[in-house]
């Protein structure tokens, strides 16, 4: 059996182990003792409040009986029976006023202190000696009770107790709860002692002896047996020290091979260094170099140096020089015999490179995988070694007779190849650098000559500059000056028009009434010519007061799109008239509550505020506008009728656009509806007749294509508007006439059924092309194509019920259906039991004109 080295007790991990546990242990046992105690105390002391309660029901009827006869004698001979009672120290018997009857023992008087009395009636003094303790009071009412089983108060009694009976009570039971604790603890002790010193400190004793004779030498001898039971710590310990041994013996082994390759890589990193040298100098020497054959020579040396060839061996060295015009230098030379450096290759000297030379790649060279990468690669046992800038092969080395390189030769070669390639790059850059050196020498030398030159030049300019804002500031100045003079002269135009002309007119009419026979054709001609000279004024006029009329005119425009909005702000800038914009129904309400406008532009997003505006401000002209199609919109125009304005529009048309929002503010502020050389550009030629009949129909139609066709209108483009004219006018001979009744005059007759119309139901009949747009229109003089009318048409014709609403009617809607469907844009004007006009717009671009049927309608009633 082995003995493991003794450890005193006093230092042993057992010991130390002990003293901490019982250290807890110890006070965890005296607080549990403690509170053990604590619990038998306060119970015993329960139980003699609740027997001072058993006493108080036993003797309460009595004591309350000789209270009540007043018997003081009695009273006291019981109360001396109650106080020989053990755990009683005294008792007090008051009256009902709190005054003292009898008391006897220990008690508390009324300010609280303790007192002990003596009964009278006891035969001796002093038989108890008054112990200083905390008392245990029960207070209780004395009752009577008669013969009738009423109870009444005579009285209060006190029953009085001590601790010091209480501790009486328990100090055996303290007593035995401590010495019980001290013996359990001191066992508990010991065992605990020489239990640790088996369990523990010998298995610990016996590692320690194995672990003191272990060392690298004799790992594998290390043998440990602690000899413990099931696997505790103690064991994993012990085999925790077995692994470390063979960890130990593994790591030695990993050492052993470590140095060994520590000496290859010392022996790898004397090369590398030495080879790092080799580059440093060979970048020296590169860096000092200042033409290509040198540079490539010392890069053939270094290689040299590094790669092992046969002595007289062949290589080549090629190269573009551009110093000497472009050329191709070449060298090819033996490999000497010896194999220092400083007798290697210096006898080679540059051939004439004048003389070009084409030396025989291998396709490898040049492909994608070589291609503009400096660096080397081994083919046919041939070292090739070339220098790339991006595309270009700046030069190459060619060495024979290389049958193998190790890859870190081969890294030294590519790195002196990369370097090769960054000097002869610098080689081309310095000759270019030096051309363009000699060609800023010569721009500067005529530098000076240039700077006076354009000196000289940007003097003159600035005088021209001069006297162009000096004729720039006169025009600005006729300008205004023409500006002011336009304005006076459109201003005396139109009171000539409006006044003088009609005033002129009258007084021929009236002369030519009643003047001679022989003068009266000369006075018919001069009112013709005066009603001429109206119609010539009259756009001119109309124009002028329409700018006049719009003026300081404010327009709410409540849209919901962004390009919309700009697009009205295009449209009126400049204009005079106040717009403002809302983009949601609230924003609306409170433009209309803070400002008085003339007119309110609504998209369809925005219908209520058009109907809250008819009922809050009447006096505002509201137009409707949409970019939906027509099937979409007709139900919301005819949910409100209020609205007599229409205008739909197409979001991709900017310039319709643009025209439209002018051309409606314009009419609706200045009330002339009518005519349409409001969509086309001004002073345009409108071509007018009248139609007085079914008759003249087909010749209307076919002068308007004739002259359509002068202008160059395309022949589509004339057929759509023949169609749609030929519609207008049987509408204005046909539907157009009504009675003073307004019952219609020719609309029951059929088609073919010629009619001449009177004087009085002419219509006319006009047609314009401004270039960009062809319009054309037919107005009668009955106003009686009313709103409601176009709408259920519309809706029936769009619902597939063409001809429904009204079947002895010739169309029924169907040619009012195709006239929108055809045109760009229709426009209805309409003055009640006055004037209608219906107006057909196209735009002839052919990129512009509308591929899909956008259809677009405007109505203006008033």
């Amino acid at each position: 059996m082995s003995h493991y080295p003794k450890v005193n007790i006093k230092n042993s991990v057992a010991t130390r182990l002990l003293t901490v546990v019982f250290s807890l242990y110890f006070i965890v046992a005296m607080a549990v003792t403690l509170i053990h105690m604590g619990a038998e105390y306060f119970n015993t002391q329960k139980g003699v409040i609740n027997d001072l309660h058993v006493f108080q029901k036993t003797f309460e009827h009595a004591l309350a009986t000789e209270v009540w006869n007043v018997d003081d004698e009695a009273l006291a001979s019981v109360v001396l029976g109650i106080r020989e009672v053990p755990i009683i120290v005294g008792m007090k018997i008051e009256d009902m006023k709190g005054e003292l009857i009898t008391a006897d023992g220990l008690i508390l008087d009324k300010q609280g202190v303790i007192s002990h009395v003596v009964s009278e009636a006891k035969n001796t003094e002093n038989s108890e000696e008054v112990i200083f303790s905390e008392l245990l009071v029960h207070d209780f009412p004395l009752y009577f009770i008669r013969n009738d089983g009423q109870k009444i108060q005579v009285g209060t009694g006190a029953l009085y107790s001590s601790n010091g009976i209480v501790f009486e009570k328990v100090q055996y039971g303290f007593i035995f709860i401590v010495i019980n604790s001290i013996i359990k603890t001191a066992a508990l002790w010991l065992i605990f002692l020489l239990v640790a010193r088996v369990i523990l400190s010998r298995p610990l004793g016996l590692l320690t002896i194995a672990t003191a004779h272990l060392s690298l030498d004799n790992l594998e001898n290390f043998k440990s047996d602690i000899n413990t039971y099931g696997r505790n710590e103690i064991k994993i310990l012990e085999e925790g020290f077995k692994q470390m041994v063979q960890n130990l013996l593994s790591a030695r082994q990993k050492l052993s091979n470590y140095a060994l390759k520590i000496e290859e890589k010392n022996e790898a990193l004397s090369q590398a260094k030495h080879r790092l040298e080799l580059l440093l100098e060979s970048s020296r020497k590169l860096s000092l170099t200042r033409n290509k054959f040198t540079a490539l020579l010392e890069t053939t040396r270094s290689i040299l140096s590094e790669v092992t060839v046969p002595p007289g061996a062949g290589a080549s060295i090629v190269f573009l020089d551009h110093s000497s015009s472009g050329k191709t230098g070449y060298a090819h030379f033996q490999i000497p015999t010896k194999v220092d450096n400083e007798s290697r290759l210096k006898f080679i000297q540059l051939p004439d490179i004048s003389v070009s030379y084409s030396l025989d790649l291998p396709n490898f060279f040049f492909s994608e995988e070589r291609k503009n990468t400096s660096g080397s690669f081994l083919k046919n046992q041939s070292l090739y070694v070339a220098a790339w800038s991006e595309d270009t092969l700046l030069g190459f080395i060619q060495i024979q007779s290389v049958e193998k390189i190790s890859e870190p030769q081969r890294e030294f070669v590519d790195t002196l190849a990369q370097t090769l390639a960054i000097e002869l790059k610098n080689i081309d850059f310095n000759f270019a650098l030096l051309l363009a050196k000699e060609k800023l020498e010569e721009a500067n030398a005529n530098l000076e000559e240039k700077v006076q030159q354009r000196t000289r030049e940007l003097q003159e300019a600035f005088r021209e500059l001069e006297q162009q804002n000096t004729t720039l500031a006169a025009s600005n100045r006729k300008l205004e000056d023409l500006n002011s003079t336009k304005e006076q002269l459109l201003h005396k135009i139109g009171t000539l028009q409006t006044h003088q002309m009609k005033e002129l007119t009258s007084n021929l009419e009236a002369l030519e009434s009643t003047a001679p026979a022989e003068i009266k054709e000369a006075l018919h001609q001069s009112v013709r010519q005066t009603y001429a000279i109206e119609e010539i004024l009259h756009p001119i006029t109309s124009l002028y007061f329409t700018e006049q009329a719009i003026q300081s005119k404010k327009v709410l425009l409540a849209e919901t799109k962004k390009k919309q909005q700009i697009l009205a702000k295009m449209a009126l800038k400049g204009t005079g008239v106040e717009l403002d914009i809302a983009s949601d129904l609230e924003e609306g309400k409170t433009f209309l509550s803070q400002n008085a406008y003339d007119i309110l532009y609504v998209n369809s997003e925005l219908i209520e505020l058009a109907d809250w505006a008819y009922k809050q401000y009447p006096q505002i002209i509201s137009v409707f506008t949409t970019s939906r199609s027509v099937p979409e919109y007709l139900p919301t125009l005819l949910e409100y009728p209020f609205l007599s304005n229409i205008v739909s529009r197409s979001d991709e048309d900017r310039t319709f656009t643009l025209k439209n929002i002018l051309s409606t503010i314009s009419k609706l502020i200045s009330q002339d509806l009518f005519g349409l050389e409001k969509y086309l550009s001004w002073g345009v030629d409108v071509q007018q007749h009248q139609v007085t009949g079914s008759v003249c129909r087909d010749d209307l139609v076919e002068a308007m294509e004739q002259h359509l066709k002068e202008l160059g209108i395309r022949t589509p483009m004339r057929s759509k508007a023949s169609m749609i004219a030929e519609e207008l006018l049987m509408n204005a001979v046909y539907d157009a006439p009504i009675d003073a009744n307004g019952k219609a005059l020719y609309n029951h007759l059929p088609r073919t059924v010629p009619v001449e119309l009177t004087a009085a139901e002419y219509a006319t009949f006009r047609y314009a092309c401004d270039g960009l747009l062809l319009a054309l229109s037919v107005e009668d003089p009955f106003g009686a194509f009313d709103r409601q009318t176009i709408l259920e048409y519309l809706r029936s014709c769009y619902a597939g019920r063409a001809g429904s609403l009204n079947e002895k009617k010739g169309g029924a809607g169907r040619g009012l259906f195709q006239i929108i469907e055809t045109a760009d844009l229709v426009v209805f004007n309409v003055k009640p039991r006055i004037r209608t006009e219906v107006v057909a717009i196209f735009n002839i671009d052919p990129s512009k004109s509308k591929s899909e049927k956008t259809t677009s309608f405007h109505y203006f009633y008033g």
